[in-house]
């Protein structure tokens, strides 16, 4: 497997949840005012001269539309953003969601890219803060496939929304990626985790749903069996 992120660290997952359970995030119709799910996937595989391109062919937001759709969302409420991942593309899929989305709906925010690339865009940074805080959902979800993206998800610890964060990596630490040939396509992690919202042995309660801490957890323990493995 090619170390395009370079090593790996531990997994890191931020809970900050005020009168909620962690959540599903399949969609329920109802009659009135049903929950809908509104998605922003935002990935950069290649970069200026100076840096090392992620070459995994977009694999991680591919595996997140296939898994929204599958989970019930519609085409049109998932926006796909690849390439130049620069402030103002980040801040944009920002106000996409709170543009569309109401306290009943569902968010989700997910960026692939180079750590160090994101901390030169000041993601965490006021700016971020104030447009995630725009989007009125009570169910928020933002999952960074990034290096040292433990860092980032703890810039978030304080809105008073309920929300959960993961991150592929704990504060500091490197993340590991592969080659879309190779076996494990993409973010290691992210590989495991989109994969858990269909696999039967990660419905931990056997509720025929499985929620994100659920996703989660059947994403670290394959994440740390197939790093030993391997």
């Amino acid at each position: 497997m090619k170390k395009s992120l370079v090593s790996i660290g531990i997994l890191s997952l931020l809970l900050c949840v005020s009168g909620i359970s962690v959540y599903s995030i399949s969609i329920v119709h109802a009659q009135m005012n049903p929950a809908e799910g509104w998605a922003a996937l935002l990935e950069m595989n290649d970069y200026p001269s100076q840096w090392t391109d992620l070459e995994t062919g977009y694999a991680d937001t591919t595996k997140w539309n296939d898994t929204l759709m599958e989970l019930g969302w519609e085409y049109d409420h998932i926006e796909i953003t690849r390439g130049d991942l620069t402030m103002n593309t980040l801040l944009n899929a920002m106000d996409f969601l709170a543009d569309n989305a109401d306290e009943n709906d569902i968010v989700f925010f997910y960026v692939f890219a180079h750590g160090t690339w994101m901390d030169q865009q000041d993601f965490g940074g006021g700016e971020y803060l104030d447009a995630w805080g725009d989007i009125q959902s009570q169910k928020k979800l933002m999952v960074l496939s990034t290096c040292h993206s433990g860092d980032f998800i703890q810039d978030f610890e304080d809105e008073p929304a309920p929300h959960i964060h993961i991150s592929a990596t704990d504060q500091g630490e490197l993340g590991l990626a592969g080659e879309e040939t190779e076996e494990v396509s993409g973010c290691l992690f992210n590989h495991f985790l989109t994969k858990a919202f269909s696999t039967e042995t990660a419905d931990l309660n056997d509720d025929d749903d499985v929620t994100v801490e659920e996703a989660f957890s059947y994403a670290y323990d394959h994440c740390r069996e197939y790093i030993e493995e391997e």
